[in-house]
């Protein structure tokens, strides 16, 4: 059974199950400790550890791909899959005077917020609004950050593809993919929803944590069931 680990000391509750559509009863709760943070993070690329969907992170890395996090690459997106982690957080207008950093003839309408750099109206590839401040701001991101991540996830996927090998852990054989981004999974990294009242059965999946996590965002994530088949209650 694989270990599951979160940020913190929540007891989990695996059950017996099989990873799939047969049903199979509850043998009844077993109580387990959770296991820290930093053990998870110091043991990832083994593959060995499930993380708690309900638990926040894990923070230091990309959720994609277990990359740890670095804030000396310059960009918001990972440069190991693409995958967007964060965006800087940049004024919505750039001031009267400043130039597109790519194109110095050029005044800037704002700033990308992939990369921080001033852009102009040429380089701005899609405008969003972000409303995780106070004020609603608009979010301005560069053409060349698009195309770099674009570019970056398809290398990434392709990769994977040739060596078949879990997109969090390079040395392990994925067994299956997300049934919603395609990410190819291990059994440490596979999630399923569990359906069944009396009588607990493997749902929908397998998921990645990322795609499992916005799949439940509206309830349902109380129980779940990982990659090798057991079956999880979060206890609140």
């Amino acid at each position: 059974m694989l270990k599951v680990r979160g940020l913190h000391g929540v007891s989990r509750c695996p059950f017996a199950a099989q990873a799939n559509n047969s049903a199979q009863p509850v043998a009844g709760l077993v109580p387990r400790p959770l296991l820290d943070y930093a053990e998870f993070m110091a043991d990832r690329e083994c593959g060995e550890y499930a993380w708690d969907p309900n638990q926040i992170g894990p923070v230091d890395c990309c959720i994609r791909c277990f990359t740890p996090r670095s804030e000396d690459t310059g960009y918001a997106f990972c440069l190991t899959c693409g995958r967007q982690g964060s965006l800087f957080a940049v004024p919505d207008v750039a001031p009267s005077d400043a130039r597109c950093s790519l194109h110095r003839e050029s005044p800037a309408i704002g700033y990308c917020c992939l990369c921080g750099r001033c852009i102009c109206e040429s380089c701005t590839q899609m405008i969003g609004t972000s409303l995780t401040t106070l004020v609603p701001a608009t979010l301005k991101y560069c053409v060349s950050c698009r195309q770099r991540e674009a570019e970056i996830q398809a290398g990434f996927f392709s990769e994977l593809k040739s060596s078949g090998a879990c997109g969090k852990h390079r040395t392990t054989k994925a067994d299956s993919v997300c049934v919603k981004c395609s990410l190819p999974l291990c059994r440490a990294c596979a999630y399923f929803k569990v359906k069944g009242i009396l009588r607990r059965t493997i749902g929908e999946g397998p998921y990645c944590l990322a795609c499992f996590r916005s799949e439940t965002l509206h309830g349902g994530r109380n129980l779940w069931a990982s990659g090798d088949g057991s079956v999880h209650s979060t206890v609140r």
